[in-house]
């Protein structure tokens, strides 16, 4: 009797749980939300199916033909206690995400991190995700015109590091100013440092004349009514970079490292359809730590000094929802020991949204050649499937 009186008694004093909120929300997927607002989960799926064909390979003029996941996501953002309290997590499950076209070597963690935004103008990033350098880069991959980024920026990202960061979205709240300030220990994706004498330093700031809007996104799918535009410029330093591109590369065979310098230029203009990108960046680094005795055979990694330009123009036609878009590219070498090639890229892509950037089909054409050399040129041709959920 007296278990029963006590199981009424909490049954009359514990309120009554209310249902989560439970919504489906384009680009983020599945959302589950707290009664009070405090808590919130999205999940979100991504893939991309690729078909391509062409000189795919660059050591070989046999024309081949490929088929791949190219990418396979899963996401997972939203806040926790507060609104104020952010988070992210990506998982990157294909083989070509994890830098392998056959066993898997690398870790599947692409972002982790968490974001206090108490503050407006100081809001505090702490974990992995793209270092905020070129804006062609920390764009999503699932929101290009074409169905992959220019040799640029293949060149010269900084790709995602570990690390702390001070930014502000909107800073002042004035609508017009961005910027990041960074701190990594500059080894790429490994959330592991052993020591810190390799050390990353990045700042960007970025300006929209016209008010704040959606330049994280290419192509102009919301048809500005006014114009758009939005300028970046960027600055990094890697102290005894790893790499010959510093986070990225190749280990040199002489067993030194790089101090490097990186800069960048972007903007994007977006009005009635209507989207404009252009991306400027450089490099110059001077080798270090080059042990004694090394034989000169060994010396042949030098700094890949040089510097690109990318314009990237598309047109999204009325009521239709198709958008061809056109690309240039070009990296030059800069000093004569610089192991960069001057190379050139060009190519066309038409893209169809079936439900915006979540749901589409591209194709895209892509012919690149050395300076001087067009008849030595790679043309390669590529169709992607894109399903977002």
């Amino acid at each position: 009797m007296l278990t029963m009186w006590l199981t009424v008694l909490t049954m009359q004093s514990t309120p009554a749980l209310e249902m989560p909120k439970l919504s489906f929300q384009q680009g983020r997927g599945l959302v589950v939300e707290s009664a009070d607002g405090n808590f919130q989960l999205a999940t979100h799926l991504r893939a991309q199916m690729l078909y391509s064909f062409g000189q795919i390979n660059a050591d070989t003029n046999e024309v081949e033909q490929q088929f791949q996941i190219r990418r396979a996501r899963v996401a997972f953002t939203g806040h926790m206690l507060s609104k104020d309290i952010t988070f992210k997590v990506e998982l990157a499950i294909s083989n070509r995400d994890m830098g392998s076209d056959a066993a898997v070597l690398n870790t599947p963690l692409l972002d982790w991190y968490f974001q206090l935004n108490h503050f407006r103008d100081f809001n505090l990033r702490l974990g992995v995700w793209k270092t905020s350098f070129n804006r062609e880069r920390f764009l999503s991959s699932a929101q290009l015109q074409f169905v992959d980024r220019s040799i640029v920026n293949a060149e010269f990202n900084l790709d995602r590091n570990a690390g702390i960061e001070l930014r502000s979205n909107d800073l002042g709240g004035l609508n017009r100013y961005r910027y990041m300030i960074g701190v990594q220990p500059g080894l790429g994706r490994r959330t592991v440092a052993k020591a810190f004498d390799t050390m990353l330093y990045n700042a960007r700031f970025e300006y929209a004349p016209m008010g704040l809007f959606d330049d994280v996104v290419e192509g102009d799918l919301a048809r500005h009514a006014t114009p758009k535009l939005s300028l970046g410029i960027a600055y990094a330093f890697e102290h005894h970079a790893p790499n010959n591109r510093g986070t990225l590369g190749s280990k040199p065979s002489d067993g030194g490292s790089s101090n490097m310098h990186f800069a960048a230029f972007d903007a994007v203009f977006k009005f009635r359809g209507l989207s404009v990108m252009q991306e400027v960046l450089g490099r110059h680094g001077t080798r270090v730590d080059v042990p004694e005795g090394v034989p000169a055979s060994l010396l042949n990694n030098a700094v890949r000094n040089g510097i690109g330009t990318m314009t990237q123009v598309g047109y999204l036609l009325p009521t239709l929802n198709i958008e061809p878009a056109f690309r240039y590219s070009y990296i030059k070498s800069l000093g004569s020991g610089s192991e960069i090639k001057d190379n050139h890229e060009i190519g066309g892509a038409l893209s169809y949204y079936l439900w915006g950037h979540s749901i589409k089909w591209q194709a895209d054409y892509i012919f690149a050649w050395n300076d001087g050399d067009m008849s030595a040129g790679k043309h390669v041709g590529r169709m992607q499937l894109q399903g977002a959920f």
